[in-house]
C-alpha cells in the first residue's frame, strides 16, 4: 500500500515479516504479522498487516517503542491490513498511546473494519484514540 502524504519524501525505515507456528485445534498453522514503518519528516506511519494477537503483539510493541524513542511529532498506526485482532493485544496500543501522550507526540489509528471498531467499542477503547479512515487523513488532521 502506498500513502500519498503531503510531504515530498517518504522513506521506508524498516520492514519486518515474522512467521511463527502455533497449534490451533490440535493442528499447526502459520501466523504472520508484517510491520512496516514509513517516515516523512518527523512523522511515522506504522503499517500492520496479518494477525495481531498475544503471539505477534510483542513485535508491534517493539516497533512502536523504537518509533516513540526517535521523538517524532506524530505516530500513525495503520491497522487496515489486519486480518485478526485479539482484544487482549490492544494493551500494546494503549501503552504506546500513553507513552506518546507523555512525550507530546500525536498518536492515532487508521482503522476501517467495522468488526475491529466493534472490538474497540466493546472494550471501551473507541474514544481512547483518534481514529481515521486513511493515513493521509490522519496525517492532515494530526499535523501540528
Amino acid at each position: 500500500m502506498i500513502y500519498f502524504l503531503p510531504i515530498a519524501t517518504i522513506k521506508v525505515i524498516r520492514t519486518d515479516l515474522r512467521i511463527q507456528r502455533r497449534r490451533r485445534n490440535g493442528r499447526e498453522h502459520a501466523i504472520d504479522i508484517s510491520v512496516d514503518v514509513d517516515s516523512t519528516g518527523r512523522a511515522r506511519a506504522v503499517r500492520v498487516a496479518g494477525e495481531l494477537d498475544s503471539y505477534t503483539a510483542p513485535e508491534l510493541a517493539r516497533t512502536l517503542r523504537e518509533q516513540l524513542d526517535s521523538s517524532p511529532s506524530m505516530v500513525i498506526v495503520d491497522l487496515v491490513g489486519l486480518d485478526f485482532l485479539d482484544p487482549a493485544s490492544l494493551s500494546v496500543l494503549v501503552k504506546a498511546s500513553k507513552q506518546a501522550r507523555s512525550r507530546n507526540i500525536s498518536f492515532s489509528l487508521v482503522l476501517i473494519s467495522e468488526r475491529f471498531l466493534k472490538i474497540l467499542e466493546q472494550t471501551g477503547l473507541r474514544g481512547a484514540f483518534p481514529i481515521y479512515s486513511s493515513a493521509s487523513e490522519a496525517f492532515t488532521a494530526e499535523e501540528p
